[in-house]
């Protein structure tokens, strides 16, 4: 049913977290298969996937691209991208299970995508807890066909899941009521650098300024 997409940098203990938290809903059928895209050099990472039974792939630094060779190599219809140090409630594959069946049954897989609630550790600020990340960056649940007519993720480094998230639009995008706990080990997207810098690209983001001017101003 679900194909996952998990994208890492080579950080061994927030995948193996995030792997853990899927074993569940893998038993129960709903995770069909779990692709693992690597952008690190951390031999480490493809001994995990093996492990777990997850398909390995060595993908480039940029973080859109490992999540667009990710949707590729995945096999199932539907597509959860999910970050590494993201650990899913045990509720999360119902009520996944129970959106798709929905959409399914009206027809409107080509329109819906789903996010999820979170829940944040200790770890994260305040900052980061209010503006780190848009609804879908750490968990999107979204319809092969409707990621390949939004035209997947582009090439906007550091903001690429707003780019998508703003695509699909606020009407399209479901928030389930099932949470995904953001460990400390999650953070936010790297790219984006720390401090004042990360501060300002969330601020503008905020703000609602287009993503490319973002990832202009950033590159």
């Amino acid at each position: 049913m679900i194909s996952v997409v998990l994208q890492t940098t080579g950080d061994e203990e927030a995948l193996v977290g995030t792997l853990a938290a899927l074993v569940p809903a893998a038993a129960e059928g709903v995770v069909r298969d779990v692709v693992i895209v690597d952008g690190s050099n951390n031999p480490g990472i493809p001994k995990i996937a093996e492990g777990a039974g997850c398909a390995y792939v060595k993908g480039p630094s940029a973080r859109e691209r490992r999540l667009s060779i990710g949707a590729e190599a995945a096999k199932g219809p539907w597509l959860l991208f999910l970050a590494p140090g993201v650990e899913p409630d045990e509720s999360w594959a119902r009520d996944a299970r129970q959106f798709i069946e929905r959409t399914d049954r009206k027809g409107l897989t080509g329109s819906r995508a789903a996010a999820f609630r979170l829940s944040f550790d200790d770890g994260h600020s305040i900052w980061q807890r209010l503006f780190g990340q848009p609804a879908g960056a750490y968990g999107l649940l979204i319809h092969r066909s409707f990621y390949k007519s939004l035209g997947g993720f582009r090439h906007l480094p550091a903001v690429e899941y707003v780019d998508l998230v703003r695509r699909i639009g606020p009407t399209r995008l479901t928030r389930l009521r099932s949470p995904l706990f953001v460990t400390d080990r999650a953070g936010t997207n790297p790219e984006l650098g720390s401090g004042l810098r990360r501060a300002l690209v969330c601020g503008l983001l905020t703000l609602r300024v287009p993503t490319r001017v973002v990832a202009w101003l950033y590159s």
